[in-house]
């Protein structure tokens, strides 16, 4: 009798310690179930904010573009206006990145990016699309916003171009460099072209074959840089050259350029 009551008090016992054990298991598994829910729902916020980061990244990349731009063109600014400056106080270009080679963007260890020494182009109104071409070249090195390319540019304007800029700002105030690149080339590059086309007609050969040739390459590369149709005015030539057209392969060239275009 002594022996069954030993044996039921263990059994309560052991049933005892499992069914705390089991407690403790569901309770665990009911914090869990509560954080469960709790992460779903915030899914919808967390899903909104992934959304609104997707959307805002391009603008952020951008402005990191337009300001690495900024202060790459500060520094070589900088750099210069160093270089220019007493004796006593001279930083050339060169020493003055090295000495803030951690605000320059792509910076890693030895792989500094070195700056070209580059002049920007002046204009005079002559020549607009040639000098559009140089200034957006000038900007492949040195990238800066779009709006700041234009008053950048302007401070490279002499006489008549000068004088242009000054009443466009006051009726058009700021403009993408895209926009003015357009309205610059509708006030000057007809002007420029009829200039060209004139010294095309007049052109003649009065040195040797040499200097014709070339002072023809460059009319007819500037005719062509302003969206000229050639045809017209170079089949003028055809009655002065051909009967130079011997044995010198530059004549040789001309003629080919004359009767194979591309002319339209």
């Amino acid at each position: 009798m002594g022996y069954g009551n030993r044996n039921k008090q263990q059994l309560d016992e052991h049933a005892s310690l499992m069914e705390a054990q089991l407690a403790d298991h569901f309770g665990s598994l009911d914090d869990q179930l509560s954080e469960l829910r709790q992460n779903i729902e915030e899914l919808p916020a967390l899903k909104l904010s992934v959304d609104q980061l997707k959307e805002e990244l391009p603008a952020m990349r951008q402005t990191l573009t337009d300001l690495q731009g900024l202060m790459q063109q500060l520094i070589y600014t900088k750099g210069h206006e160093g270089a220019e400056g007493s004796n006593s106080k001279t930083r050339g270009s060169k020493g003055w990145e090295a000495n803030h080679r951690e605000f320059l963007p792509f910076n890693h260890g030895n792989a500094f990016p070195k700056l070209p020494k580059l002049e920007f182009p002046k204009f005079c109104g002559d020549d607009s699309y040639g000098w559009v071409g140089k200034a957006e070249r000038y900007f492949e090195f040195h990238p800066m916003d779009e709006m700041l390319k234009v008053n950048f540019a302007s401070v490279h304007f002499e006489g008549q171009a000068e004088h242009w800029f000054g009443t466009y700002t006051k009726a058009k105030g700021k403009v993408a460099w895209t926009e003015f690149v357009r309205d610059l080339n509708s006030r000057f590059a007809q002007l420029f072209k009829e200039s060209v086309i004139g010294e095309f007609h007049k052109l003649r050969q009065l040195g040797s074959v040499e200097q014709y040739y070339n002072e023809f390459e460059t009319l007819r590369s500037v005719l062509v840089n302003e969206g000229c149709s050639l045809r017209k005015y170079i089949l003028c030539k055809v009655s002065l050259v051909v009967s130079r057209m011997k044995s010198d392969w530059r004549l040789r060239s001309l003629r080919c350029i004359i009767c194979q275009g591309p002319f339209t």
